[in-house]
């Protein structure tokens, strides 16, 4: 009886046994479950936040292309009319470039002034200005670029009745010009004006090709 007892006590016990090493796996097969079900359910969710982010680049580049395409065309128009908007025969795209150019350039500036006032018949005293082309054109580009003054001064002498007329003949520079103080002085048949006024230069616009990690 002693015999029957114990073998069935062994048999319990190989039961137990058996039954907690199946509870282990049950356990750790429900565990590594959860912990691939989760992976999986990340990974399922990044993969949907790039094929959605990719759509949205396509998209994007798709409309790019179609006002690349329209943008092409109105400038074409544009810059190949037989008279400019000044009326001469130049190209449109250079009256523009010349009338609020990409760089900081006084020296060009400077001839353009000498010019307007030699035709305008003005005794030149000076044109004074600070040249700082390598240093404000070292810099890059900007996404949003906005115009920078380029401050100079000009001064002329001659007759009172001629050198009035200076503010009127430096509207016909096809840049723009800001005078911002005038000061005269002399006599009527021997006189002198000295103008300070700015202008303006406007940097090039960069395109920057920027990458988005998805997280």
């Amino acid at each position: 009886m002693a015999e029957v007892a114990s073998q069935k006590r062994v048999l319990i016990d190989k039961a137990n046994s058996s039954m907690f090493v199946m509870i282990c796996i049950a356990t750790a097969l429900v565990v590594f479950s959860a912990f691939s079900i989760r992976a999986l359910y990340k990974q399922s969710s990044h993969r949907s936040r790039v094929i959605g982010a990719k759509k949205t680049a396509a998209n994007q580049l798709a409309s790019n292309d179609q006002e690349i395409g329209k943008l092409i065309s109105a400038f074409k128009a544009f810059d190949e009319t037989p008279e400019s908007v000044l009326g001469t025969s130049e190209n449109n795209s250079k009256i523009v470039l010349d009338a609020l150019p990409s760089e900081y350039d006084f020296p060009a500036l400077a001839t353009s002034l000498e010019k307007i006032l030699t035709e305008g018949g003005y005794n030149i005293e000076s044109i004074a200005g600070t040249d700082n082309e390598l240093s404000l054109n070292s810099g890059s580009g900007s996404q949003s670029p906005v115009p920078v003054e380029i401050p100079f001064s000009i001064s002329v002498s001659g007759t009172y009745d001629k050198i009035k007329n200076l503010p009127v003949d430096l509207e016909r520079s096809i840049r723009p010009i800001y005078i911002s103080s005038m000061q005269v002085s002399g006599s009527a048949s021997n006189a002198k004006l000295i103008i300070d006024a700015k202008t303006f230069y406007q940097p090039g616009k960069t395109l920057e090709l920027r990458y988005k990690e998805i997280k």
